[in-house]
């Protein structure tokens, strides 16, 4: 029996002019199956989707393709052409998807024949009609949607936390409301939008997401402002908190009343998890600097909770690092002296061989030219490759690696500022990864150190 996939959609519009609902389609749909041997795969619904909506949007239609993808499907059916789709380029999209995959389509209540040129060029005409329908419904939507911005009236949709629709007209639902102001106030005071979530979340017993809160407070509707429009509904929020909001979140920062500049962190950017890879974010709680990973600490991802303090990897850097830079120079040093020359010059005379024999076979008629230039490209690749490793190589150790041979890391670091310290640091190491930790306030730490 051959495997079918239902497809059925309706758009609100749709269901209430021609009835053409969900369970309406599925029934048809399901009893044409039973009627003609199809063993029913699923029923793939989009609901309140139009066939002009994005690809990408209609989310069922894009579960059906990747079962298609997935040769789990013989064939499609829908009641009608316009179920499918009403738009002749998206149609053409997806009928190459299913002619890869060998997949056919049948409209249980029309009939197409698409082996034959007048076949095709009835449903091309089909498609244009559908197509230009629901460009004519589109511009009639679009025209009654600008009379009601004009007259200032709510359009059918969700409706933005804080309001409710009365009489047409948006109006303030305040028990909303006071949580929108809330968030507002609290923000403007802490600057912060993961400690405003926690803050409103727990104190109104709500649910939002961080996302949320980061959107209430950038929606403009709260002023009033609806598609750009002024006065378009009461305002939620006075313009003057709401300014004040726009700017904190404009500079990024937790300022608009200047702050004691902070000593830098040593090791930002250079730290990385052990466990998940990420880059360990810095913190500063009662001047104890530390670091963590925040995927372990906020999202629990992560199995890595220890806190690397700052002092201790300072410590250790300076305990290990004249030894480490030594080892490291001394590494450079034997790459550099002992390159194997023999077998670079092995693979030259190898890859110098393969082109004369190369060229023999094509002389003699045994290859054609297009093989000859495809091969010679590859032989010769390798042979100029070999020959640039054949250079003697010029040995590049950074300079401050070089200052701290000669000078030592003591007299070079204790005269450094934080900010020079920073530096230092970032000058010469590329990251430091944590090859063996433990737990607690004197947690013991070794690192691999990556120079630049």
């Amino acid at each position: 029996m051959k495997r079918a996939a239902l497809y059925i959609r309706v758009s609100t519009d749709e269901q209430a002019r021609h009835g053409y609902s969900l369970d309406e389609q599925r029934h048809t749909l399901e009893d044409y199956a039973a009627r003609n041997g199809y063993t029913i795969v699923d029923i793939y619904a989009d609901e309140g989707a139009t066939a002009r909506k994005a690809l990408k949007n209609r989310h069922e239609l894009q579960r059906l393709l990747a079962d298609v993808r997935a040769g789990l499907i013989d064939c499609i059916l829908f009641i009608k052409l316009d179920r499918w789709f009403r738009n002749i380029r998206d149609f053409y999209t997806v009928q190459d998807i299913l002619d890869q995959h060998g997949v056919k389509w049948i409209a249980t209540q029309e009939d197409y024949n698409t082996t034959t040129s007048a076949g095709r060029l009835n449903l091309n005409i089909r498609l244009s009609i559908a197509q230009n329908e629901s460009d004519q419904t589109g511009e009639r939507i679009r025209f009654i949607f600008d009379g009601k911005r004009r007259r200032h009236e709510a359009i059918a949709g969700h409706v933005t936390f804080g309001y409710r629709v009365e009489d047409k007209h948006y109006v303030i639902d305040e028990p909303q409301a006071a949580i929108v102001r809330a968030a507002f106030l609290y923000y403007a005071t802490c600057q912060s939008i993961y400690a405003t979530h926690k803050h409103i979340n727990e104190t109104y017993d709500q649910a939002f997401k961080v996302e949320s809160i980061r959107y209430m407070l950038s929606n403009e509707r709260y002023i009033g402002r609806f598609w750009g429009i002024d006065d378009y509904a009461p305002a939620v929020i006075d313009f003057d908190l709401w300014e004040k909001v726009q700017k904190i979140r404009a500079i990024g920062r937790r300022a608009e009343v200047p702050r004691v500049p902070k000593e830098p962190y040593l090791f930002s950017g250079l730290l990385f998890c052990p466990v998940c890879g990420r880059r360990l974010a810095g913190l500063h709680p009662k001047n104890k600097k530390y670091y963590r990973c925040n995927y372990s600490a906020r999202e629990h991802v992560c199995t890595f909770s220890t806190s690397v303090f700052e002092p201790t990897v300072e410590r250790y850097l300076l305990d290990n690092i004249e030894e480490r830079v030594s080892r490291y120079t001394a590494y450079m040093e034997v790459l550099h002296n002992h390159t194997d020359q023999k077998a670079v010059h092995r693979r030259i005379t190898t890859a110098q061989s393969r082109l004369d024999r190369l060229k023999d076979l094509y002389v003699t008629g045994c290859i054609d030219r297009a093989s000859y230039d495809k091969d010679f490209k590859v032989y010769q690749a390798e042979l100029t490759k070999a020959k640039m490793e054949s250079r003697p190589r010029v040995q590049r150790i950074p300079t401050g690696l070089n200052n701290i041979l000669q000078r030592g890391i003591q007299a070079i670091y204790s005269d450094l500022s934080m900010a020079g310290k920073k530096t230092f640091w970032k000058s010469i190491i590329h990251r430091l990864e944590i090859t063996r930790w433990t737990k607690g306030v004197h947690a013991q730490l070794e690192f691999n150190i990556i120079f630049l």
